[in-house]
């Protein structure tokens, strides 16, 4: 059994993994997670800041026809979506100067209107709410604040997609997105240009 740390990303290696994944800003009085990113387009399979793993309301579908185990989702409330058609813009060039943010990313798409039509065209999204899976703790330092994780295989729960992690371990609290090998395939199959994956050691 393998397992693999996952992160999100984008094909061009700017702040487009920003728009591709957005990211949860929890609101006062709203009891579901508040997302924020630019539509109509959303990749099938996306990882709003970071740490949770959001599909559409097609491949839930999917997901649960699939025999994954037993996902559990949460419908995601669609809080700020300005239409921004950044998809469309050459994965291999340099973001056009017209598009380019003034500011930092975040407070400028938030700084856009929000777009009901965008919004509806994303359709239903689903949090997967991603159970405890193993315990892991964290050993070098592979990127800024990424690090190889040492999953001790004997306390897998047998999910495909998880979190792990220990809580008395340091950083303290911590969890990160882990997935086995089946759950690695099934991102790929789908939604292979927006994700990296890191392998995990495997605990002797």
């Amino acid at each position: 059994m393998e397992f693999f740390q996952v992160t999100g990303t984008a094909p061009a290696k700017d702040f487009r993994d920003l728009f591709a994944h957005g990211w949860y800003d929890a609101q006062e009085g709203i009891d579901a997670p508040c997302l924020v990113r630019p539509g109509p387009f959303i990749p099938r399979i996306t990882m709003p800041s970071g740490s949770d793993l959001v599909v559409t309301d097609r491949m839930k579908g999917a997901m649960e026809a699939a025999g994954l185990g037993d996902l559990l989702f949460r419908e995601v409330y669609k809080y700020h979506i300005p239409e921004l058609h950044w998809e469309q813009w050459d994965k291999n060039q340099d973001v056009p100067e017209s598009e380019w943010p003034d500011q930092e990313v975040e407070p400028w798409l938030l700084s856009l209107p929000h777009s009901p039509s965008a919004s509806a065209e994303l359709g239903t999204l689903w949090d997967i709410q991603l159970p405890f899976g193993a315990s892991a703790q964290p050993t070098e330092e592979v990127k800024p604040r990424k690090y190889k994780l040492l999953i001790d295989p004997l306390t897998w729960t047998g999910s495909h997609f998880c979190t792990v992690g220990n809580p008395s371990g340091s950083p303290k609290h911590a969890r990160w997105v882990v997935v086995s090998t089946t759950g690695r395939e099934w991102i790929e199959e789908h939604a292979r240009d927006w994700f990296e994956f890191e392998p995990c050691v495997i605990k002797p």
